[in-house]
């Protein structure tokens, strides 16, 4: 199955990303044909896993893929993310068909689908997991009433923080946590929001080695809190 991707002012013709599954790809890499695997979860999730041999570049990085596409341009890109198969919203996948790559793929369920077919994982740097408390949607206002000065962080990326977000949170978006942590005050209690839960702990996890502990996060982020909410209203 062919998916075709349009970006906006971009040819269709060249935006043909195809999904394939696991198995597929361990066969492209058993079968050594040229291929690069391009893990864009973020930083900090895909140094903590990812496929052997990936390379890892968020989406959002674009301006940064010229430096590690490879000279031959009927190599097969694959890109893939943590339990998603990134395309349309993914800008790295567009540049990558601008500069004339035309074997696109995309890892249909992500990291999540390759382990559970039973396929290898490599770890180049492990985060040490760290106990946080998970907070169902309906126990979250009073939650936050409990916490001592209460800093909701969505670590969501900027399109979705800007399509909906909790009243009064900050968006630092998970691929540049590692970057930007300094910019969280110590002096605030911490509430973690992602899109549906996956990250979360990992963020909350880093951030506890990184001198903020105790971080609670919302049970199944964002997508769960506009299910509770959207129920609430009926």
């Amino acid at each position: 199955m062919t998916l075709i991707a349009v970006a906006e002012g971009f040819p269709a013709e060249k935006m043909k990303v195809v999904r394939i599954d696991p198995k597929a790809l361990n066969r492209i890499m058993e079968y050594k044909e040229p291929h690069l695997l391009i893990n864009v979860a973020g930083y900090l999730e895909c140094m903590d896993a990812k496929i052997p041999g990936s390379l890892c570049l968020s989406c959002d990085r674009e301006k940064d893929i010229g430096d590690i596409l490879p000279g031959n341009k009927g190599t097969k890109l694959v890109f893939y993310g943590g339990n998603g198969s990134p395309v349309s919203d993914c800008r790295l996948i567009e540049e990558a068909a601008r500069r004339g790559f035309s074997r696109i793929y995309s890892l249909r369920g992500g990291l999540s689908a390759w382990r559970r077919a039973g396929y290898e994982i490599e770890t180049a740097q492990r985060i040490p997991r760290t106990p946080s408390l998970s907070v169902k949607p309906k126990d979250l206002p009073n939650r936050l009433k409990q916490m001592k000065r209460p800093l909701i962080l969505d670590i969501r990326d900027a399109a979705a923080f800007e399509r909906g977000h909790l009243d009064g949170a900050r968006n630092i978006p998970f691929s540049v946590l590692h970057l930007r942590y300094q910019d969280i005050p110590l002096d605030r209690t911490l509430l973690i929001v992602d899109e549906d839960g996956s990250r979360a702990f990992l963020a909350s996890s880093y951030l506890a080695r990184k001198g903020l502990p105790n971080a609670a996060r919302l049970a199944g982020g964002m997508n769960a809190w506009q299910a509770y909410e959207k129920g609430s209203t009926k």
